[in-house]
């Protein structure tokens, strides 16, 4: 880990939890910028900073504020849209996912990145839920997901789920599946932020969700501190013994409990997360790996740039159906020729390939980045490999 890196650590656990840490003077403090920008915490991390801004140059502070500034005005418009969104779901009960249930539990809500509105609803109420937002003008985005669909108007995107991501297939995906069952829509809870009043999932289920998210974003390659940081803020509050004793048997017959460990590990041991938590140290290996991943990344893989190509290959070690199954949805989203002529859609699945091909020919790619999509691609199976995620303990 550079030095940049650890400084960008001690600003998120000053920022989060206020804790009294001493920051280093001889830092790069412009590759901490743009560290923290990659990981999408850097509003968190100029909070961080508080007296010690004069440690920045004068015009570096300004850009960082002028960043942060952008990102917190985005927050409250997101915030006021996300209120209308309630309102235009004729009437069906829903929970808000990730972005502002994951905020409302932070010091200072308004620092947490925003990115789309995410929202669950009854699998049975989807329909209805759906033609709500087309009758208010929203758009649906072309392509399908395995467990939401996109709308956007202006530019706001909402991605209206009828069942919560990051599930894995077989039993044990039945298994946790069954716990965001409709019925769970009957316990819901309510947040609060701005004055402002929303439904979120009970505890238990946000938990799990932030885990799958999480999840799901480790085996693809886009794990970073963004995620890392909403684990923090919630276990930090969570820390009722009976809350933890309802839990930690869904984590182990669900496989999750490994990874819950690490991350609650580094949260503890790198973000300043204190209290009781009823969590062993992990091993050694596992969590050097995911810690790893964390700053290689960034949020959202945007400190790769082969991810989605490495995506890909890893799944083709799996299936070539998923493959093809991946390159079909994500080219019709992509490629606006198919759109604007639907015939093309059979030739959907082409649209990446030849667009790679592209690049190499127009020297944007060497064709020294294939061999490194297949590192990147054969590291994160032996993670996935390592973490045994979603294997149920005994």
């Amino acid at each position: 880990m550079t030095l940049e890196q650890q400084t960008l650590l001690l600003l998120l656990q000053r920022g989060l939890f206020g804790r009294k840490m001493s920051l280093p003077i001889s830092v790069d403090w412009r590759e901490v910028f743009e560290e923290s920008r990659r990981q999408a915490v850097c509003s968190i991390a100029l909070d961080g900073l508080g007296d010690d801004c004069g440690l920045l140059p004068p015009e570096l502070l300004q850009t960082w504020k002028r960043q942060a500034y952008i990102f917190c005005g985005y927050f409250y418009r997101l915030l006021e849209h996300q209120k209308r969104v309630l309102e235009d779901l004729n009437q069906v009960p829903c929970a808000v996912l990730k972005g502002f249930g994951a905020a409302a539990y932070y010091p200072k809500p308004f620092y947490r990145m925003m990115g789309d509105i995410d929202l669950l609803v009854p699998a049975k109420e989807f329909e209805k839920a759906a033609n709500g937002l087309t009758e208010k003008g929203y758009l649906s985005k072309p392509g399908s997901n395995e467990h939401h669909v996109l709308f956007y108007q202006d530019s706001f995107l909402v991605e209206l789920h009828y069942r919560v991501g990051g599930l894995p297939e077989g039993e044990v995906g039945q298994h946790l599946g069954s716990l965001f069952a409709d019925s769970c829509m009957d316990h819901l809870c309510q947040a609060e932020l701005e004055g402002m009043s929303f439904p979120v999932l009970p505890k238990r289920q946000q938990a799990l969700s932030l885990l799958l998210h999480m999840g799901h974003h480790l085996l693809n390659g886009e794990l970073g501190l963004r995620q890392a940081c909403d684990w923090a803020v919630f276990i930090q509050q969570e820390q009722a013994e009976d809350f933890w004793a309802e839990l930690i048997p869904v984590l182990r017959k669900s496989g999750l409990m490994r990874f819950a460990k690490i991350m609650t590990a580094f949260c503890v041991q790198d973000l300043g997360v204190s209290g009781p938590l009823p969590f062993e140290q992990p091993e050694e290996s596992q969590y050097a790996a995911v810690r790893q991943q964390l700053f290689e990344n960034g949020n959202m893989g945007r400190g790769s740039k082969n991810r989605y190509g490495a995506r890909l290959l890893a799944r083709a070690s799996k299936t070539i159906g998923g493959v093809l199954c991946h390159l079909q949805i994500q080219g019709v989203r992509r490629w606006a020729a198919c759109r604007k002529f639907p015939p093309l859609k059979l030739f959907a699945w082409m649209y990446f390939p030849v667009c790679f091909i592209g690049q190499i020919c127009a020297g944007k790619r060497s064709v020294g980045s294939i061999g490194a999509m297949f590192q990147k691609a054969k590291k994160m199976n032996g993670l996935s490999a390592l973490l045994c995620l979603f294997e149920p303990e005994a």
